[in-house]
């Protein structure tokens, strides 16, 4: 999406705001345009929601546009005196587009500048999408809501159940103790592992965990054996259980064959579930949202899994842990990765 954003933020000249002129738009849209296009074009002409970004609509007849909502100026990497006039609301680009059978790729043509969308899956009115930058993204069409996990009701247990070290692919973030401290860890580059320590109460009646000091009370909103699901504010975040013997063991991929697993450590809204999860299928398919669906191959002697779209490799990583209900893995370093970046990350059923 990041040419769209730069393709927007040319001249105010090329950019079509849309106060005032959307019953131009309705007209336009009840037009019956003939021929249609065939096969799965035809099945893209409509409007369409794009999480977080807008909605785009496909014409019959090979026009459309994209009605994009407010972002924040960062992303937008807009100049100064340009913000004030683009953050005032929604505004439009105007496009002509066709669609490619043979390679599956939507292309466009936006006041004079080109990008490509390549098409990877298509299922109950979702549409995955790999953009001209190598980046995923869904859309659905407008008033369906694309796939989400299906997640448990959570469960709060006793309060002893606090008690213990939490965090994330075996690296403990915070310890409740029984004597009423919690233990916040950090990684000092000269002595490792060190910890700050607080006393706190939790209200087993609100799940809520309060401090004596300057610290953002937690609202508790899972509690089990295996998981927990802390919050700050709008933000959550689900830790795991960290015992003082943690091993790890590599089993079977088929253990986790089909099942939701949900990112450890990664925050989420109040009103959404989860942000990051996968799903593995004996298929070799892997599903990753937010993203797409991809190919995988896996090695049971190394444990490597590696991700492919259209025969390319995309990303390598190595299973360090592999049970029936959780993953944890290590992203292989990518060849341009001068430094050798390990970056471990844990995935777990709920």
């Amino acid at each position: 999406m990041k040419k769209l954003i730069r393709l927007l933020v040319l001249p105010l000249t090329a950019i079509t705001l849309l106060i005032g002129s959307s019953a131009c738009s309705n007209e336009k849209d009840d037009e019956i345009i003939t021929p249609a296009p065939d096969g799965f074009a035809k099945d893209l002409i409509g409007e369409w929601e794009i999480a977080g970004f807008g909605t785009v609509t496909f014409n019959g007849d090979g026009t459309g546009f994209m009605t994009i909502d407010d972002m924040d100026e960062e992303e937008m990497a807009v100049k100064s005196k340009m913000a004030p006039m683009l953050s005032r609301g929604s505004y439009t680009v105007r496009f002509t587009w066709n669609y490619n059978p043979t390679t599956h790729k939507i292309n466009f043509d936006l006041e004079g500048e080109s990008m490509t969308w390549t098409v990877i899956d298509y299922h109950n009115g979702v549409i995955e999408i790999i953009d001209d930058e190598g980046e995923s993204l869904t859309i659905n069409r407008k008033g369906e809501s694309p796939d989400q996990p299906v997640l448990p009701e959570y469960t709060i247990g006793p309060a002893e159940w606090l008690i213990g070290k939490w965090g994330v692919a075996g690296s403990v973030q915070y310890e409740f103790t029984e004597n009423g401290f919690m233990r916040q860890y950090y990684l000092d580059s000269e002595d490792g592992w060190k910890y700050e320590s607080t006393p706190y109460t939790y209200n087993e009646d609100l799940h809520l965990i309060t401090f004596k000091e300057s610290y953002q009370n937690f609202n508790v909103t899972a509690l089990t054996k295996e998981y927990i699901r802390l919050g700050s504010g709008e933000y959550n975040f689900f830790l795991s259980r960290i015992s003082d013997d943690e091993t790890f063991t590599v089993g079977s991929l088929s253990l986790i064959y089909d099942k939701t697993l949900v990112a450890m450590g990664v925050a989420s809204l109040d009103d959404e579930p989860v942000t990051m999860s996968m799903t593995i299928f004996a298929n070799k398919t892997i599903t990753m949202l937010p993203g797409g669906k991809m190919n995988y191959s896996y090695d049971a002697n190394t444990h490597i899994l590696t991700l492919s779209m259209f025969g390319e490799e995309v990303r390598k990583m190595k299973i360090i842990n592999l049970t029936s209900t959780d993953l944890i893995f290590e992203w292989i370093p990518e060849e341009d990765d001068t430094e050798g970046t390990i970056s471990r990350m844990e995935y777990r059923v709920l």
